[in-house]
């Protein structure tokens, strides 16, 4: 699996000449030919998901096209990257269908 998907930096210059660092995203993808998920992070979804479908070596090379089923908003990188080792020490279908379908689990109880 990717351990960071984007981890160049990204930052824009601030009218008053701060930076503002670029919000950063944790996403799940699932591949209906392997019924596999796939967890990353980047701070460009629609650009990571483009590479990901595209030709290249790697876990999702196979079994495209890969869908983003889930994604989680974070204010830094760091944050991202945190997450992002979360769900993957999850390591489980379960865990991630329940994340899918949350109404799912409140019925369930």
């Amino acid at each position: 699996m990717l351990s960071s998907a984007g981890s160049e930096r990204r930052s824009r210059l601030r009218r008053d000449g701060g930076r503002e660092e670029t919000m950063h995203y944790v996403y799940i993808l699932h591949s209906e030919k392997r019924q596999r998920y796939y967890i990353g992070s980047t701070w460009d979804l629609d650009h990571r998901l483009n590479q990901h479908n595209s030709s290249h070596k790697g876990f999702t090379s196979v079994g495209g096209p890969w869908k983003l089923v889930y994604s989680e908003t974070c204010e830094t990188k760091t944050e991202a990257l945190k997450r992002e080792r979360y769900l993957k020490r999850m390591k489980s279908t379960r865990f991630i269908e329940d994340l899918l379908n949350p109404e799912k689990n409140n019925m369930d109880a």
